[in-house]
């Protein structure tokens, strides 16, 4: 099938027909014309291929009818590899093995960098009120710990604790860093390279140093207290290839301890949009 585009009210449009030249009034057509309209009409550039599907958008520029005909359009195409390439300052270019990896990361995306709902604060928190579904996992988690000696022992189980959403960290007092020792494998890929080498390396180079001291400091005080920690978070977030995103999550963090008597801070996560805790600009 040929690639098509979707405009800012969600319709489809031929980019090779002479309809689409007449709605834009325009004699450019083909792929100078894919460029102009996903570039600064914020429409998106859809390519379906057998085994794959392709998305070319700039997520600062999507409208939510757009949004809704783009994730429909993914769905209806089936279990496909997903090839998206965003343009922020400039073009990046991803490939993300299923659906529901896809809708995570251009929901993050898109809610990112829509400044205008966005308050001065970057980093929020607040202690969850609501039925944690983390809790009972984090119970399970601190036996986990206490049966292995060090965190290798305890990667399979707590990959299916938290459905591979987790890190196990210990505090760097020198710095005030927090240095990932294990990581589970389902890290929403803002920084691939990190979450396929960060261990041993601080949440700093994550994201930005900001969202990373405030990380570690949190760690501090979970430590200090011994006591597991449940919140919503609400923070924009800056990513060395994909700019400013907005995250929301609901998280625990928990001490363990390991049965060789080894003491690290557990990280653990559920992505959940319904967090917003940021005031709406008037």
């Amino acid at each position: 099938m040929d690639p098509y585009l979707i405009d800012e009210l969600g319709n489809p449009w031929d980019a090779k027909g002479p309809a689409l030249r007449r709605h834009l009034m325009t004699s450019v057509d083909g792929d100078r014309l894919y460029k102009v309209v996903v570039e600064n009409l914020g429409w998106v550039k859809l390519s379906p291929q057998p085994r794959s599907f392709g998305v070319a958008c700039r997520p600062a520029f999507l409208s939510d009818e757009t949004l809704a005909a783009v994730l429909m359009a993914v769905y209806d195409a089936g279990e496909r590899t997903i090839r998206l390439d965003v343009l922020d300052k400039s073009w990046e270019h991803l490939v993300l093995p299923d659906r529901r990896s896809f809708v995570r990361l251009l929901s993050a995306l898109v809610s990112g960098r829509r400044r205008n709902h966005w308050s001065k604060a970057r980093l929020i928190r607040s202690f969850s009120l609501r039925d944690c579904p983390l809790r009972l996992a984090t119970k399970m988690a601190v036996l986990a710990a206490s049966m292995a000696s060090e965190p290798e022992e305890a990667r399979e189980a707590l990959d299916a604790i938290f459905h591979g959403r987790w890190h196990l960290c210990k505090i760097d007092s020198d710095n005030g860093h927090s240095i990932p020792l294990a990581i589970g494998r389902s890290f929403t890929p803002f920084n691939p390279g990190w979450c396929s080498s960060g261990v041993g390396v601080s949440i700093c180079s994550y994201a930005d140093d900001a969202y990373g001291l405030w990380v570690a400091a949190h760690h501090r005080d979970v430590l200090a207290t011994g006591r597991p920690i449940f919140d919503d978070v609400d923070a924009v977030v800056t990513f060395p290839r994909i700019g400013e995103t907005r995250l929301r999550y609901r998280r625990v963090t928990s001490p363990l301890t390991f049965r060789g008597g080894g003491r690290l801070v557990l990280g653990a996560a559920v992505t959940d949009s319904s967090v917003n805790l940021r005031e709406l600009a008037s």
